[in-house]
């Protein structure tokens, strides 16, 4: 694998949504500290996981891909690494079981690991909507939301699933409520927007990585959830 990609696109899209999913340390699961890089022929794409989700983030721009090809490697010491290199263009080159960050004044080696440990997750793009919900919303006010009302959740881990979680509820089709509770607080904020009835939680491990959307085009995100769960 060899790309050359530029240092504001790592930081800004990758970079940034991926490090609320990489855990720092997992002794029992380390596959949950790794970031897998993959280069096909038009674009690159960063794979991360943890216990509660995994995460793809797609560059298709400012870049070229020189050959192709996939590593793995730490995700907070990649993400560490770039972040200090001052240049703009970066080269990422894969030899000899070595990832070679390379610019004009700085030569890096970082070592890799096993491709065999890293689970083989893939995003099906050709997925069957039909079997989704689908929730439009804007990406400014749910964030806005869930920073209202983020001190209600709890943060231990709870038997409880919606105690760790917030609840989407829009059973009225009139208002989306976000509601968070910890089991001594509750704390609700109010979108108003007319919508099919649903109801569904989304783990607090997850909403840090909705809060780092940067939505291209518009405001608006998209968030799907089976019809029969209401599973996010």
């Amino acid at each position: 694998m060899k790309v050359l990609i530029n240092k504001n696109e790592v930081e800004q899209n990758p970079q940034k949504k991926l490090n609320n999913v990489i855990v720092s340390n997992n002794k029992m699961k380390p596959y949950h500290s790794y970031l897998l890089i993959e280069a096909t022929e038009k674009e690159i794409n960063f794979y991360a996981n943890n216990e509660y989700f995994s995460a793809k983030c797609t560059l298709a721009e400012n870049i070229d891909v020189l050959e192709e090809g996939e590593v793995i490697v730490k995700g907070k010491i990649f993400s560490e690494l770039i972040n200090g290199i001052k240049e703009d263009i970066i080269i990422i080159q894969e030899k000899d079981q070595t990832l070679l960050v390379k610019t004009k004044k700085t030569n890096i080696n970082l070592n890799t690991i096993d491709k065999k440990e890293f689970p083989r997750i893939r995003f099906n793009q050709n997925v069957d909507l039909k079997e989704f919900d689908e929730l439009k919303i804007q990406h400014s006010l749910l964030t806005k939301g869930l920073k209202k009302i983020a001190h209600a959740v709890s943060t231990f881990r709870e038997s409880t699933r919606k105690f760790n979680g917030v609840n989407f509820n829009g059973s009225n089709g009139k208002q989306i409520f976000l509601e968070a509770s910890d089991s001594y607080k509750l704390s609700v904020y109010e979108i108003k927007q007319k919508t099919d009835p649903f109801n569904f939680i989304v783990e607090t491990n997850l909403l840090s990585f909705i809060n780092s959307f940067n939505p291209e085009g518009g405001d608006l995100i998209s968030i799907f959830f089976r019809k029969e769960h209401k599973d996010i």
